[in-house]
C-alpha cells in the first residue's frame, strides 16, 4: 500500500549552480548567528525560480578518486561555433603536433593520441571581448581564476582516432617531476565522437559526448605536492564517425600563467597568422634541458619578455638619431642656404659700387 501511495506522489526536482546554492542555503545567515539562532538551515521560506534556458549547471559524478563532474552548456552553441571555426582555419597551416613532442604547446605524449591533430589557439590577454566574456563566464562557473587557464588545446579527431589511456602531465610521468595542472577543463565541440572513460576509479564511468558539454577533473589529490591522483587515468574511445570531431582543453595551473606566455607568445602567433614559430618551441625545450624543468621555464619567459623590451629600446634609438640626424641635416642646409645668401648680397652690393 505505502509503494502505490509512492508511485502517485510527484516531488519536482530542480538543478542549480553551486554558488547559486551557497547563496540559497545562507540566505538567512548573518555572521555571529550560533547553530541555535539559524532556523530552517539557513534557507528563505520561499524561492521563486525561473527556467536556465542554455545556462551552465553541474551534475556530479564522482566526489572523489577522482574528483570528477560536468558542466553541461559550458559553451554556447556560437562559442562551440567560433572555437570550431578558428580551428579550421588554423588546421591547414598548421601540421599535426603528434609525432612530435612540443613542450611549450602543451604536448609532450604523442604516443598516447592516434588519429588526431593538436593545436593550441594562442590569446591570452589579446581576446576579443566576446572570448573575453566567455573566459570570465568559465570562470565564474568553475571557481578557477582565468589568470591559471591555459589557452584552448584543440584536438581533431580522424574518424577512428583516439587516446589511449595516459594521465594529465607534462615534463614527465606521472611517478616523477612532471608538471601537474590543478584541474583539466575538456569541453566537446560536437555530438559525435568517441566517449571519455574512466577506467581506474571506484567504478569505471564513461561519459559520452554532448556539444557545449565540460568534462572537470581534478588531477591531483594532494594540492601541497601536487602529486598525480592515480584514479585520473582516462582515455577517449574511437571516433565512430565518419567526419572528424573536435575536443577542447583548458588545463588549469597552480600557479599564474605568465605574461609572456599571456602577452608575447600570442603576440608573436597573431604575426604568424596564428602559427607559432616552430624555433620558439625549440628554444623553449633548450631552456628545460640547459636549466631543467623549473628554472628553464622562468629563464625562458625572461628571455620572452627581456628580448622585445631590447627590440623595442633599438627601434626608439634609432628613430631618436634617424630625427636628429634629420634636424642637423636641415640646420646644416639652412646655414649653407644662408652663406649663399649673403655672399650674393655682398657681390651685389660691390657691383653696385
Amino acid at each position: 500500500q505505502e509503494l502505490q501511495m509512492a508511485k502517485d506522489i510527484d516531488i519536482p526536482v530542480i538543478m542549480v549552480s553551486l554558488n547559486s546554492a551557497n547563496v540559497l542555503t545562507t540566505a538567512t545567515v548573518d555572521a555571529g548567528m550560533t547553530q541555535e539562532e539559524i532556523v530552517n538551515h539557513g534557507m528563505p521560506d520561499r524561492v521563486r525560480l525561473y527556467a536556465a534556458g542554455d545556462r551552465p549547471f553541474f551534475e556530479d559524478v564522482e566526489p572523489a578518486e577522482p574528483t570528477l563532474y560536468l558542466i553541461h552548456n559550458l559553451l554556447t552553441d556560437d562559442e562551440v561555433r567560433d572555437v570550431r571555426n578558428r580551428v579550421e582555419a588554423l588546421q591547414p597551416k598548421i601540421p599535426s603536433s603528434v609525432g612530435g613532442i612540443d613542450l611549450l604547446q602543451l604536448y609532450d605524449q604523442p604516443e598516447k593520441s592516434k588519429g588526431v591533430d593538436r593545436l593550441i589557439l594562442w590569446e591570452g590577454m589579446l581576446q576579443s571581448q566576446s572570448r573575453k566574456a566567455s573566459e570570465e563566464r568559465i570562470e565564474q562557473v568553475t571557481g578557477f581564476p582565468t589568470a591559471h587557464f591555459s589557452d584552448f588545446v584543440v584536438d581533431r579527431v580522424e574518424p577512428g582516432g583516439h587516446w589511449l589511456p595516459h594521465y594529465d602531465t607534462f615534463g614527465g610521468d606521472a611517478s616523477g617531476s612532471a608538471t601537474v595542472p590543478i584541474a583539466t577543463i575538456t569541453v566537446f565541440l560536437s555530438d559525435a565522437g568517441g566517449p571519455i572513460v574512466y577506467p581506474s576509479g571506484k567504478e569505471p564511468i564513461k561519459i559520452s559526448p554532448q556539444r557545449g558539454m565540460a568534462v572537470v577533473h581534478h588531477n591531483s589529490n594532494d594540492h601541497a605536492n601536487r602529486h598525480v591522483d592515480l584514479s585520473t587515468l582516462h582515455a577517449m574511445l574511437p571516433n565512430s564517425s565518419d567526419e572528424p570531431v573536435y575536443v577542447a582543453r583548458k588545463y588549469v595551473f597552480a600557479t599564474p600563467i605568465s605574461t609572456a606566455r599571456r602577452m608575447v607568445l600570442p603576440f608573436v602567433a597573431m604575426l604568424g597568422g596564428g602559427r607559432l614559430p616552430q624555433f620558439i618551441s625549440t628554444l623553449f625545450v633548450w631552456f628545460c634541458t640547459t636549466f631543467g624543468t623549473d628554472n628553464g621555464p622562468l629563464y625562458f619567459d625572461k628571455v620572452c619578455i627581456f628580448v622585445p623590451v631590447l627590440v623595442v629600446l633599438a627601434l626608439a634609438q634609432y628613430l631618436v638619431e634617424y630625427v636628429q640626424g634629420k634636424w642637423k641635416k636641415e640646420e646644416s642646409d639652412g646655414r649653407k642656404v644662408k652663406n649663399v645668401t649673403k655672399k650674393s648680397a655682398t657681390s651685389k652690393a660691390k657691383k653696385n659700387k
